[in-house]
């Protein structure tokens, strides 16, 4: 869907389309900093999160958990479970967070945090 409108705004609108394209995706958020993504999730219920996490594959799913402090992770896996529903509102809230964190400068740009996770030479 996002490939879809990202192509149908390249012919409206270009600037909008990288605007589009420049916005993580959830699985992405994977790939940030544990802290920072322990900063994002920390006002959500375990619900949302189970929710969140519902749908995706262990490798999304792990650096979630991961980021989570142990008794709160220990719960979203117990609730992943029970299969609960509302996963992409849950994963638009988180995204939504992460936005205005990254905004305020609270948590690292996704393309900073894989560049400095790249060894150098």
């Amino acid at each position: 869907l996002r490939a879809e409108a990202a192509a149908y705004l390249r012919l409206r609108s270009p600037a909008a389309a990288g605007r589009l394209n420049a916005l993580p995706l959830f699985p992405e958020l994977s790939a940030a900093d544990p802290d920072d993504l322990r900063l994002c999730l920390s006002p959500f219920s375990t619900a949302r999160l189970a929710a969140a996490l519902a749908g995706e594959p262990p490798t999304v799913r792990v650096p979630f958990l991961d980021a989570l402090p142990g008794v709160v992770a220990d719960i979203v896996r117990e609730r992943l479970d029970a299969r609960p529903s509302g996963g992409l509102a849950a994963q638009g809230e988180v995204l939504a967070r992460w936005r205005t964190l990254e905004r305020g400068g609270r948590v690292r740009r996704l393309s900073e945090a894989a560049t400095q996770a790249e060894p150098s030479e």
